[in-house]
């Protein structure tokens, strides 16, 4: 079971830093994306879960059931997971909205990853601009963070679509490859009865 620990927390980096949030009327693109980090670095998921773009929400929680449901079948994986779970079982979570459940999805990640926390803290974001796409607003952004004495610099893009009056935030279509693929795997392990019910 720890390939399938090490396929959730790759999936759960590529999520943290995807960057896949926030909402407002009144907010710019590239404001949004300023909000969308200063949340984090707070820690307010509940409010970056309420702004995703509901078919977000849906679609990570969809993803990622069915790995939570081979991890929690794992003694040593099921562990790793209590920041998460808090002790709920499988049928449990598949009742948390998904708002509840992208929130302690990204808090878990955090419980695992105190690195990010630190680099989520020091960061600065500067917003370049963003490039119009039909209804999706692709924000072209620098990232400049403080990491152990190193300061590290990188351009990063977050989407944003319209949900009524609202912009909010996508996720990309990389994340959505890679569940996707960990899906079929989990699938076969499954058929091949080496995934426990």
């Amino acid at each position: 079971m720890m390939k399938i620990v090490c396929k959730i927390l790759i999936l759960a980096i590529i999520v943290l830093f995807s960057g896949e949030a926030i909402s407002s009327e009144n907010h710019s693109p590239e404001e949004l994306v300023l909000l969308y980090y200063k949340h984090m670095a707070t820690h307010d998921m509940n409010t970056l879960a309420g702004y995703m773009h509901s078919k977000a929400l849906n679609n990570i929680k969809e993803m990622l059931l069915p790995f939570l449901k081979d991890a929690l079948n794992s003694n040593e994986a099921s562990g790793l997971l209590f920041a998460f779970t808090q002790g709920d079982t499988l049928k449990q979570i598949k009742e948390y909205s998904p708002q509840k459940f992208f929130s302690r999805f990204l808090l878990w990640i955090l419980s695992l990853k105190p690195d990010m926390d630190t680099i989520l803290k020091t960061s600065s974001i500067k917003p370049i601009g963003h490039i119009s796409e039909n209804d999706i607003a692709h924000v072209v952004f620098r990232m400049t963070s403080d990491f152990k004495g190193m300061r590290i610099s990188k351009l990063s893009v977050m989407s944003l679509r319209k949900e009524g009056n609202k912009w909010k935030f996508l996720l990309t279509g990389e994340i959505e490859g890679i569940a996707q693929a960990l899906q079929r795997q989990t699938n076969t392990e499954t058929k091949d009865g080496s995934t426990k019910e």
